[in-house]
């Protein structure tokens, strides 16, 4: 398997370098102009899909090219396309970095389209962050440039960032209006998927914005879910039509009308399963466990459990296999380019020590600096193991870690989903028939065999307070209605999990952990400016003085 990575990013290695001569052949034919350099990003720009570190490679050519003419937007433009590449990869402090400074150079034009769309990138960045407050003026000032601008298309993107921003923040209300100010965009335009997007944002606002959800909640959300229905056609964006099936499932049965939600659902799940989404399906057969719960069908709870987390654990498997892969192609990648590059410079070399090779003094001098040179490569590869294997050993410390951390987690989950069965089971017994106690009995030995919560949580307390010397004490003693469930949310936020990833590990709704995080805000006396990690770090700091 090793051997076939490396083969693979050699393979990598050399298509991009031979796309990247290509690109400096026919760079040679034309003119020292800004076109030029606007050539190269609206090139780099046409891989970031698929290969977004070719694009970051032939944009900062096309950066290297700008700078040495001095055209200023075609700076902006270069810093733009490099700073796309890296959140195309998640590399968030790097892509803001480069907008920053692409933001400058269009402000220096004064190209308020380029300005628009900085500010829009940065302030969804920060909201992907969980930093929605600071995110939120750069959409305002995005917003405010390109309804002057009369953008139609990109002012429908800005709105329904804006309106997630305020769903993030609590603030429901202003959610709900921009999202319908979105929706109406989406209606001029024709944009009859956006439309349907449009529905069930709002649907999922009702759905999740509210704490104490009841039934009027449930039917605002199922009417907007029914209007989504009639904008989209299957096979035209199955994801989305998976994601609608699926909250219509949930709204049913929280009204109460079974036999439609498990109809919904069962779509669902068929259409997710087509499309070979992991996470809808893992999303929709959580759904189907609720609702067996509701029924009060016991066994098919856990059924759909066992089925909800064999795919988590495949998806966490998936993920992990995914970035092994590519690190290991990463590092293949960074090492021939280092071979290379180490190559040119001693071909260098060797032609200015040739040029000069006149006497024999000239010749001595030479030796003496291959003898440097040589010793000098030798410490410097030395340092150099030193270095990737310190950074190996701190990447495994940390790797570890996380997996312990993530797997105790998910047994945590499991043991709340066991402990509510248990409780159920003995709340029917007292009002069973005698078979019907029999299988019962059954299904709580079941139950047993899998429950060890009280073990599984302290494995979790023991190791987190290793790594964070007594977090869970000191944060329950100083606030002591802190439930166990918060706790865990602090833990994942303190190690710094985003909200997809805290979501897969506590197996519920993005949406969902958005209002865990709302009620223990408040619970920790928070202010709206205030930030929930940053405070969360802070007490950890204040806790070892």
């Amino acid at each position: 398997m090793k051997c076939f990575i490396i083969i693979w990013a050699l393979v990598i290695s050399f298509h991009v370098h031979a796309q990247i001569d290509e690109i400096k052949e026919v760079l040679e034919t034309k003119p020292e102009s800004e076109e030029t350099v606007i050539w190269l990003c609206d090139t780099a720009f046409t891989f970031y899909g698929n290969n977004p570190q070719l694009t970051q490679q032939i944009a900062e050519l096309a950066l290297d090219k700008a700078i040495e003419w001095n055209f200023d937007l075609a700076k902006a433009r270069a810093n733009h396309v490099i700073g796309i590449s890296y959140w195309a990869r998640d590399v968030y402090d790097s892509a803001i970095s480069y907008y920053l400074d692409a933001l400058k150079y269009y402000e220096a034009v004064d190209l308020q389209r380029g300005i628009a769309l900085i500010n829009l990138n940065i302030g969804t960045i920060y909201d992907d962050l969980g930093q929605s407050e600071r995110g939120k003026p750069y959409v305002l000032e995005s917003l405010d440039i390109i309804r002057a601008l009369g953008d139609s298309i990109n002012l429908g993107r800005g709105l329904n960032n804006l309106a997630v921003i305020y769903s993030n923040i609590g603030d429901q209300d202003s959610a709900i209006y921009f999202f319908r100010e979105t929706m109406q965009i989406r209606k001029m335009i024709n944009d009859s998927i956006g439309v349907a997007r449009a529905y069930n944002n709002i649907a999922d606002v009702y759905l999740d914005g509210n704490p104490d959800i009841g039934y009027s909640d449930n039917l605002e959300a199922y009417r907007h879910l029914v209007e989504a229905m009639k904008y989209i056609k299957e096979d035209e964006d199955n994801n989305l039509l998976t994601t609608i099936y699926a909250n219509l499932g949930k709204t049913l049965f929280e009204m109460n009308r079974f036999d439609e939600a498990e109809a919904y659902l069962q779509n669902g799940l068929v259409l997710a399963q087509e499309i070979d989404s992991r996470l809808s399906q893992q999303l929709i057969y959580g759904y189907m466990r609720q609702l067996s719960e509701k029924k009060g069908d016991f066994e098919n709870a856990l059924h759909f459990y066992k089925k909800e987390v064999e795919l988590d654990n495949e998806q966490r498997s998936a993920e992990i296999t995914e970035k092994i892969d590519l690190l290991n192609i990463q590092y293949e990648t960074e090492r021939r380019d280092r071979q290379l590059a180490e190559f040119e410079k001693q071909k260098a070399i060797d032609r200015g020590i040739r040029n000069n090779l006149i006497t024999a003094s000239v010749s001595i001098i030479l030796i003496a600096s291959l003898l440097f040179y040589s010793f000098y490569q030798k410490n410097k590869r030395n340092k150099l193991t030193s270095q990737l294997k310190l950074q190996k050993l701190k990447e495994e410390i940390s790797a570890k870690n996380k997996e312990i951390t993530s797997y105790t987690m998910s047994f945590l989950q499991k043991n709340q989903l066991m402990e509510e069965l248990k409780e159920k089971i003995h709340e029917l017994r007292k009002s069973s028939t005698p078979d019907t106690n029999m299988e019962l009995t059954r299904i709580n030995r079941i139950v047993d065999n899998t429950f060890r919560s009280d073990e599984e949580w302290k494995t979790f307390q023991l190791t987190f307070d290793q790594m964070h010397d007594g977090f869970f004490r000191e944060l329950k003693n100083k606030y002591p209605d802190i439930s166990n469930a918060e706790l865990k949310l602090c833990a994942l936020l303190r190690m710094n999990m985003n909200l997809k990833e805290s979501a897969k590990v506590l197996g519920i709704e993005p949406d969902s952990v958005k209002t865990s995080r709302y009620r223990l805000r408040k619970k920790l006396g928070l202010k709206t400016e205030d930030n929930l990690v940053d405070f969360l770090i802070k007490f950890e700091e204040q806790m070892k003085e």
